[in-house]
């Protein structure tokens, strides 16, 4: 039928009825090319579709990657730091904390102390400073009240630590035998004499007034735990003497520096030995079969 069409002109023979037929055949071949044309830019299409879905799946993929990894990471990471935690702890754990027999345990710090190399170990408690200074009732009232305020008006801005750490001093003060045997007389020996005295609340002539009552119940805290022996602190040991980092006195060159806690600086006289024999209060392990 295209054929005839083609064939059938309007014109008659000659060069115009040839042009006219040409011009047909070139309509026909690009109707066809066109036809052609359409059906693959069909399938480009569909193939262009697949290509994007695909490279959408693996792009996702990419971008998540990075998260995955992270995540990957953060879960070996917290694996290794639990394992590495166990790993310390057992460690770190004093012997004396897996005793095969308990006298008698509270949740106060151990101090430390030398321990034989055994599991067999008991946990005693050792006599408080309370009870080798025979305090009872009115006796122990008075001197947590004498031991409070030193804590106040020496260390009431000081972290625990350093107020535990002045309780320290003054209680090694009264077992020393170079200062009287008394807490209360300890703390304010001297105290007539006009910053002569032992420690500079009780003789700087100011009124003392207790005006922060948090602070107050604090130090009454510390005083309380310190007597009762829940509360040592093995850095400060047996130190006597502290004082304040902006002052440099003259008697520092006779000391021996054990520890610095907040804004004080602590020391025991260096002729008055290491204190190996000084008291030491709280619960600590013992060998095997040993007795208090």
């Amino acid at each position: 039928m295209l054929r005839r069409r083609t064939e059938s002109v309007p014109f008659a023979s000659g060069f115009q009825a040839k042009t006219f037929r040409y011009a047909k055949w070139g309509a026909g071949a690009l109707a066809a090319i066109a036809v052609a044309i359409g059906a693959l830019d069909l399938t480009n299409v569909a193939a262009v579709e697949a290509a994007v879905k695909f490279i959408d799946e693996n792009h996702q993929r990419a971008a998540d990657l990075p998260k995955r990894l992270r995540s990957e990471v953060d879960r070996k990471w917290r694996l290794a730091w639990q394992s590495a935690a166990v790993t310390t702890a057992k460690q770190d754990t004093p012997i004396a904390a897996r005793p095969s027999a308990v006298l008698d345990v509270t949740s106060t710090p151990i101090p430390a102390v030398a321990a034989t190399p055994t599991l067999d170990l008991l946990l005693a408690r050792l006599p408080s400073p309370a009870d080798l200074l025979h305090l009872t009732n009115l006796s122990l009232a008075k001197a947590k009240r004498c031991l409070a305020s030193a804590i106040y008006f020496e260390a009431r801005d000081e972290p625990v630590r350093g107020q535990i750490a002045v309780a320290q001093v003054v209680i090694n003060r009264v077992f020393s035998g170079f200062y009287p045997n008394d807490l209360c007389d300890v703390i304010y020996q001297n105290a007539s004499r006009h910053l002569e005295c032992q420690f500079t609340f009780a003789c700087d002539g100011k009124r003392k007034v207790i005006n922060e009552r948090g602070a107050w119940a604090r130090a009454e805290q510390v005083a309380t735990q310190v007597l009762a022996g829940d509360l040592y602190d093995a850095a400060v040991g047996s130190s006597t003497h502290y004082h304040a980092l902006y002052v440099h006195p003259d008697w520092v060159q006779e000391m021996r520096k054990l520890a610095r806690h907040g804004t004080h600086n602590f020391y025991r006289p260096v002729a008055w030995g290491n204190g190996a024999s000084a008291p030491v209060w709280g619960v600590v392990p013992l060998p095997p079969n040993k007795q208090l």
